[in-house]
């Protein structure tokens, strides 16, 4: 189809978007958590970096944290490290950061450092350590101002820990062991005698004992790493902690585990844990803090015998999916599982009961029955609205569900590399549904009419016989990487890691347009008639003409990855790939003709639904001046009736009804009122 064909498409349908220049969006109080990547204690002071939520502060033992990122250019925070009163962050890309006022306010200080990708870092005295990614360790003497590197004798330049104990300074590495250096960093040596692997990936000393976490076992030495054996095997790394009275080990999905006995014998401890990924450890006298891959900050008073969730006010959550009915909103979060709110997002509560595990990709629901896909323990449901959850997984042998799509009482999981799978039983039992699929790795799933269509990093896939079989459809999909699909009305929409394409043939053909998407790495899409609403890596845009044309609607938000879109109530929410949830209201992307279509007799009327759009719940409002009979049914663009709200007599005044289209496409519906011989319609925006 030419592009002339798609734009004249637009003229069938209602044009009601635009862009308020006063517009913003905010975000909301939560969902509480993050990647936290590193921790430290200086003071009263404890400090989080966390991933793409950049540094958070608690002066209170973690009960509350505030956002401390004055100066900080990437928020994506990897080490820290603490000297006298400064306290040094490296980060992904921009070098290292320092602050000599608690936090208040950071600068840059990267003079001699020749790598920005700082991944790990350590403090001796005041000398202070910056291992990078590929041109190995810097050292600087004058707290930061200056670094130098110190490389001699180190054959690996991607150290994965720096440690400190005394005069000496350990760097471990993979494939290449455990390097001393007992000057300064000035040179280096291997200390690996013993060890199981080469593979090492943290160390720490306890005493005059150092323990190293390698490739499947913790090992231990007691002689400056003269030597090496094994004490603990499994899967465990980084991070370790040393306290005066026991050494803690980290492994997934064992979480943590204890040894007071200088590694003779090991004990879990992981009550109170929700989270079995610990990324960060520290020790601040007797209080224990364990930062965790998504769940935020937990504290320990009893040297791990149980823990605390400690994230109040931390918003540096991955938020993958939304879902909703009514005044529920879900949103599920990479390493935090499902928060529930239920006040369009000024509060949010967790609801993971029975959910083992907390890594939530996408949402679906067959009528109240709700479902989540997640990372490692595949499908979960529940029947209770989030109340409680169970594993629906029987027959999946596959983990890492990234799409959930219902059709009638049909369920379709998209696997990151294993294809689809389909229930017919609400998640009992699964089958395959990979015939045809050419490519298996699965980013989303959409519906048009009949047709099943798969999203993948090889294109697009189209279903005519529900999953049986499928046959790729990528005439004109010039950037194939699919990573979200949506759909209004008849017209399906395919965001790439190049913008938006638009197929109004059932995936025929696909057009896009030189906009200002081209170049843009869209993650997430919304669509309600021709308006389209696309999530990026740094800001959500708006098209009101089918995709043809866009705007950057993303006034407010900070330059991170929006990878999921929501509507609910009168409000457009958008998901980020660290930040948490930010809010828009909906009456500054749009602006409804409420006139549209409508021949109003005085007598009787036919309100405009509210909200619209709206997904997927709405309220239609109609007045009787007399009492008689009145027919409310909803159709489609087709003029394929869709359901009858309403067939009974009313009495004079106002009614309503309400309609809940979660089973339905987004996109245009006409609602219609026929009473005392006079009929009315409006135009209904489902926006999915």
């Amino acid at each position: 189809m030419g592009r002339k064909s798609f734009f004249l498409l637009t003229l069938s349908f209602i044009l009601f978007a635009h862009l308020s220049a006063a517009a913003d969006w905010q975000q909301t109080a939560g969902p509480y958590g993050g990647d936290i990547r590193c921790l430290a204690v200086s003071g009263a002071k404890l400090f989080a970096g966390t991933f793409n939520g950049g540094v958070f502060r608690s002066t209170d033992r973690g009960a509350a944290w505030t956002a401390v990122n004055s100066g900080i250019t990437l928020w994506d925070v990897r080490s820290m490290a603490v000297v006298g009163s400064s306290v040094f962050i490296g980060t992904n890309g921009r070098g290292i950061f320092r602050t000599t006022d608690g936090g208040a306010s950071w600068m840059p200080v990267n003079s001699g450092l020749t790598k920005m990708d700082v991944f790990t870092m350590t403090a001796s005295g005041s000398n202070v350590f910056a291992g990078t990614n590929g041109k190995g360790v810097f050292l600087s003497t004058d707290h930061g101002d200056s670094w130098t590197a110190v490389n001699t004798g180190l054959t690996e330049t991607i150290p994965e820990a720096l440690a400190a104990s005394g005069a000496n300074i350990y760097a471990c590495s993979q494939g290449e062991g455990i390097f001393l250096s007992t000057n300064n960093g000035t040179s280096w040596t291997t200390i690996n005698t013993g060890l199981p692997s080469l593979n090492v990936y943290d160390l720490v000393a306890s005493g005059s004992n150092l323990f190293a976490a390698t490739g499947g076992s913790i090992s231990l030495s007691t002689d400056q790493g003269a030597g090496w054996k094994v004490v603990k095997t499994g899967n465990y790394g980084a991070p370790l902690l040393a306290t005066g009275s026991a050494v803690f080990a980290s492994g997934s999905p064992q979480g943590l585990i204890r040894s007071t006995d200088n590694g003779t014998t090991w004990k879990s401890v992981t009550t109170g844990l929700t989270s079995s990924r610990i990324e960060a450890l520290i020790a601040d006298g007797p209080d224990l803090y364990a930062g965790s891959n998504g769940d935020g900050v937990f504290l320990s008073t009893d040297n791990g015998d149980s823990w605390t969730r400690a994230s109040s006010g931390m918003v540096s959550t991955d938020i993958r999916c939304f879902t909703g009915v009514f005044s529920r909103l879900f949103a599920g979060a990479s390493g935090a599982g499902v928060f529930l709110s239920t006040d369009q997002g000024a509060t949010w509560t967790a609801c993971n009961n029975g959910l083992s595990d907390l890594v939530v990709q996408d949402f679906t629901n067959i009528g109240s029955t709700g479902f989540v896909g997640t990372y490692y323990d595949k499908v979960f449901v529940t029947t209770d609205n989030g109340g409680s959850w169970k594993m629906a997984n029987a027959g999946l042998p596959y983990w890492d569900v990234r799409a959930l799509y219902a059709v009638e009482s049909k369920l379709f999981a998209g696997f990151g590399s294993n294809g689809v799978y389909l229930s017919t039983d609400h998640g009992a039992s699964w089958n395959a549904a990979n015939t045809g699929l050419a490519d298996k790795h699965v980013r989303a799933i959409a519906l048009v009419g009949s047709n099943l269509f798969a999203g993948t990093l090889g294109g697009v896939f189209r279903s005519t016989d529900g999953g049986g079989n499928w046959t790729a459809v990528n005439t004109g999909l010039t950037y194939p990487n699919t990573l979200a699909l949506t759909v209004s009305g008849s017209a399906l929409f395919a965001g790439t890691d190049h913008g938006v394409f638009g197929s109004t043939d059932q995936g025929g053909t696909w057009i896009t347009a030189d906009n200002a998407l081209s170049r843009k790495t869209v993650y997430a899409l919304l669509a309600g008639g021709s308006v389209l609403l696309a999530g990026t890596n740094n800001s959500v845009f708006l098209s009101t003409n089918y995709g043809l044309a866009w705007t950057d609607a993303g006034a407010g938000l900070p330059d991170i990855d929006i990878v999921s879109l929501f509507v609910a109530g009168s409000a457009c929410f958008a998901g980020t790939n660290g930040l948490g949830v930010w809010k828009r209201p909906l009456s500054e992307f749009t602006a409804v003709d409420e006139n549209a279509g409508s021949s109003v007799p005085e007598n009787y009327t036919l309100g405009q639904n509210y909200p619209n759009p709206f997904n997927p719940v709405t309220i239609i409002p109609f007045t009787m001046n007399t009492y008689g009979f009145a027919l409310l049914k909803i159709f489609d663009l087709t003029g394929k009736e869709i359901a009858v709200l309403i067939s009974d007599r009313f009495q004079p005044g106002r009614h309503e009804a309400k309609w809940n289209a979660s089973s339905l496409p987004g996109g245009v519906y006409i609602c219609r009122l026929e009473a005392d011989g006079m009929i009315q319609t409006r135009k209904l925006v489902l926006m999915k």
